[in-house]
């Protein structure tokens, strides 16, 4: 048994004192820019393609910036750990000569108890900007109606095929670029029905790949096997993703057996048996870990010679969750 990894992935993305944000460019305009405290956030120079995420604090303002011009400037408050997406759009009926933009901002928030779509100006800000012959702001909307809003998914994807470095494609425009070898990308939005590719590093898509995924939904994607090998052949797998553990005196480990070339496998912690039988392109659910320093051994099912140990110290990762 050779190349074995054990990727702890944290969701890091979530923790407290800061807030994710992401944005989509629904305009034809190849030169947008989003600020966060007068400070360069995000560029968006292409149409739809969801851009590379970022953190701000919770509380800030956001601008955006089309052709150089500021086209949209608000204060926010936002709740700690919670995952925002941008989308600007480009009204295609105007009564003046000047553009008129309308910018969304979506809140995802996985650990309140909540709708997804809020309307308390604390958390959720959905407004349309038209600025007047001074280039100054003049009425702000907020929009009450929320159907014409994508609908997304929350997704995590790991890198685990044996390709130095990739891209990673949605429905066909590049979302993220240069994602090394066994390493994994924070939570991104997809669409729910998306094709997901992946590509070598500034070449081309080698594998498409569809999926429909709910509406807030949570996923982990990983991308395993060999391209053009019958046993094992290039693939993503997909499985549901949780964001916290049952408490704070608990870690929630879910296992992905990504490795070739190995057999069936046991996984053990601090000697006590884990998971067991996990075989190839499988993943086992969570199971939830007691808050602690742990080593990890790995056997072929049923034998009790470990041919592999890693150290998991989880002492301070209480409520979290890890692949």
């Amino acid at each position: 048994m050779k190349n074995l990894i054990i990727l702890f992935s944290f969701i890091s993305l979530l923790l407290s004192n800061s807030v994710v944000i992401n944005a989509i460019n629904h305009t034809k305009h190849e030169n947008v820019w989003i600020t966060a405290n007068d400070k360069n956030l995000i560029k968006l120079s292409d149409f739809e393609k969801i851009s590379r995420i970022a953190r701000v604090s919770p509380v800030t303002t956001l601008a955006v910036h089309v052709a150089d011009e500021l086209v949209f400037k608000s204060d926010y408050r936002f709740r700690n750990g919670t995952l925002h997406t941008i989308h600007i759009d480009e009204q295609r009926e105007v009564d003046q000569p000047q553009n008129k933009f309308r910018v969304r901002v979506e809140q995802f928030n996985p650990t309140l108890d909540e709708p997804f779509y809020s309307l308390d100006p604390l958390t959720f800000q959905s407004q349309s900007v038209e600025l007047n012959d001074q280039g100054q702001f003049k009425d702000i909307k907020v929009e009450r109606d929320n159907a014409d809003i994508l609908e997304t998914a929350n997704v995590q994807i790991i890198h685990n095929s044996p390709y130095p470095v990739v891209d990673i494609y949605v429905d066909d425009a590049e979302a993220l670029g240069d994602v090394p070898f066994r390493a994994a990308t924070g939570m991104i939005q997809l669409p729910i029905s998306t094709t997901v590719g992946i590509a070598p590093a500034n070449g081309d898509v080698i594998a498409n790949f569809p999926f429909a995924l709910e509406t807030n939904g949570n996923y982990v994607v990983s991308a395993s096997g060999i391209l053009g090998n019958d046993a094992t052949p290039f693939g993503l797998v997909a499985s549901g993703l949780e964001l916290a553990a049952v408490d704070t005196n608990h870690f929630g480990l879910k296992v992905f057996h990504g490795v070739t070339d190995a057999p069936a496998v046991d996984i053990y912690a601090n000697g006590n048996l884990l998971v067991e039988n996990l075989g190839y392109n499988e993943y086992e659910g969570y199971v939830q870990v007691p808050v602690g320093d742990y080593t990890i051994d790995v056997t072929a099912h049923g034998s009790d010679q470990s041919v592999a140990s890693f150290a998991a110290p989880l002492s301070g990762f209480g409520g979290g969750t890890g692949i």
